[in-house]
């Protein structure tokens, strides 16, 4: 992450390890220009969410695209990160993209239909309900987790909820999902699938409620320790 170095009119990152200094050139005074900048420089493109931070986050008013994941998977996290930053560098002002703990919020995963045993698993809470990627392994293939991001702001999977029929993605997947050059996550892309072909797909269930609203702000700005359990 990037330090703030304040110094009269001049905005700037903190230079660190390989993160060069950066400077705004922009006026200091034209607050979205500098916010955009900021975020842009000083925010990372994904977020960890934990029981401390949850509720910072879900004040942002942002729509949650969030991956559980094993914590001692972190090959995942850095998949989900290299697939934001390739397709989603422009989406992250109407979404915030996050990873958390599959086991410390074990409870949202439960709402989604998937244990611990499933992870990694992708989802996005939109403050109403949840709406799960239809398999993790997806992510490989070209544009899915863009589509995926733009399927919610167009309405399409709120519209789906409802029992409206799109036939326009029917045998999409047909096609083998490209594998990684690396052997090791080759093969664990191939042992997933091979996972997920033997479970049966829960066609037609309705997305759950969502379960990170619950950490917005009420008038009386209680903690997180006095809300329900997540």
């Amino acid at each position: 992450p990037f330090c703030f170095v304040f110094n009269k009119a001049v905005v700037s990152t903190q230079s660190t390890g390989d993160h060069p200094e950066k400077v705004f050139e922009g006026s200091v005074t034209d607050q979205p220009q500098l916010s955009t900048w900021v975020k842009d420089n000083c925010v990372p493109l994904v977020r960890e969410i934990t029981f401390e931070n949850g509720e910072e986050l879900t004040e942002e008013g942002l729509p949650f695209v969030i991956l559980f994941h094993d914590p001692e998977d972190q090959d995942s996290v850095k998949l989900f990160t290299q697939k934001v930053s390739e397709q989603c560098q422009d989406q992250r002002n109407g979404v915030n993209f996050l990873h958390a703990d599959g086991f410390k919020f074990a409870h949202p995963l439960s709402h989604l239909g998937k244990r611990t045993g499933d992870l990694p698993v992708l989802a996005i809470d939109s403050f109403k309900h949840m709406y799960l990627f239809p398999q993790f392994e997806n992510i490989h293939r070209p544009g899915r987790l863009r589509r995926f991001v733009e399927d919610l702001h167009s309405g399409r999977l709120h519209r789906e909820f409802h029992g409206e029929v799109f036939n326009d993605r029917k045998n999409e997947d047909s096609e083998p999902i490209p594998l990684p050059k690396d052997p090791k996550l080759a093969a664990k892309v191939i042992a997933e699938q091979q996972k997920l072909d033997r479970q049966k797909k829960d066609a037609g269930t309705a997305p759950p409620e969502s379960v990170f609203r619950k950490l917005e702000p009420n008038k009386n700005r209680y903690s997180i320790l006095e809300k329900d359990e997540l």
